[in-house]
């Protein structure tokens, strides 16, 4: 990667995580139901909660991502605009509803957008839209106080690399840690 378009990219994360801290501060105090309709709301907490549910952290429909999630795509956040959540939604669940389909068949078309979007880069609508949405939850999940204090793990100085680390019994020591950028193999 040439160093222009390093320092670039670098500018740009920093961004991001500046400015959805900021979108956090800009919803202290505002009444959810001002935001969107309660439709709206209700679908996104749906796909917020098959995202990163309850455990023994609060997950992302808890934690309020859906209102976020709101406010996010209006300060265009990850490449979104104000239409993204909704074209999404309507393409995701033609039909009607997302919040009021079964669980079981919300995570089988959940499923197979997830796997269409990632498994081969797809131009399609729907891919294009939900690998922007993912990252929106995923941003505003852990950009928030519960995601990135309570559900990652902090070491100040990382020590040396283990490129394979051994998955154990105890949920708590598997948690992911928020110096590891890159997300590295387990």
């Amino acid at each position: 990667m040439k160093r222009r378009k390093f320092i670039q990219a670098s500018g740009l994360g920093l961004l991001s995580i500046t400015s959805a801290s900021q979108v956090w501060s800009a919803l202290e105090g505002v009444d959810k139901t001002t935001l969107a309709s309660a439709e709206l709301l209700a679908d996104l907490d749906a796909l917020c909660d098959l995202m990163i549910p309850d455990t023994d952290t609060l997950g992302a429909k808890s934690v309020g991502v859906a209102p976020w999630l709101i406010i996010a795509s209006e300060h265009e956040l990850e490449g979104a605009n104000s239409s993204t959540l909704t074209n999404f939604l309507n393409v995701l669940s033609p039909s009607g509803s997302f919040a009021e389909v079964p669980q079981s068949d919300q995570i089988k078309r959940l499923s197979e957008v997830d796997a269409q979007a990632f498994k081969e880069y797809s131009d399609s609508e729907i891919a294009t839209l939900w690998r922007t949405v993912k990252a929106l939850i995923l941003t505003g999940y852990y950009s928030s106080k519960v995601g990135a204090s309570e559900e990652l793990r902090y070491k100040l100085i990382p020590g040396h690399l283990l490129p394979e680390v051994d998955i154990t019994q105890d949920e708590s020591a598997n948690r992911a840690w928020s110096s590891d950028w890159m997300a590295g193999k387990l």
